[in-house]
């Protein structure tokens, strides 16, 4: 069983399909590990072939990188919350 050179470990899970422990910055695409970095504020995985960010509440996708939004104030320090309120609104027919 091998994942290639950046995994640190392989095996095979009940169902018989390869398992990969991938080296940080490694994740899992078709039975190797693979370069997949999203940077510090999130983790990354490979979903049909493709490279997932899963991001941390306080920060977003950004060209493939998980970055934090930041504001600048008017005192030069920085704010990192932003908030998204859902729609509330009824509307009657």
């Amino acid at each position: 069983c091998s994942c290639g050179e950046n995994s640190k470990s392989c095996s095979y899970n009940v169902l018989g399909e390869k398992e990969c422990n991938c080296s940080t910055a490694y994740a899992q695409n078709r039975g190797y590990c693979e370069e997949c970095n999203c940077g510090p504020y999130g983790s990354c995985s490979f979903e049909y072939d493709r490279k997932r960010c899963k991001c941390k509440s306080f920060a977003f996708e950004k060209n493939g990188v998980c970055v934090v939004m930041e504001s600048t104030t008017l005192e030069g320090s920085t704010s990192t919350r932003t908030t998204v309120l859902p729609t509330t609104g009824q509307c009657k027919v």
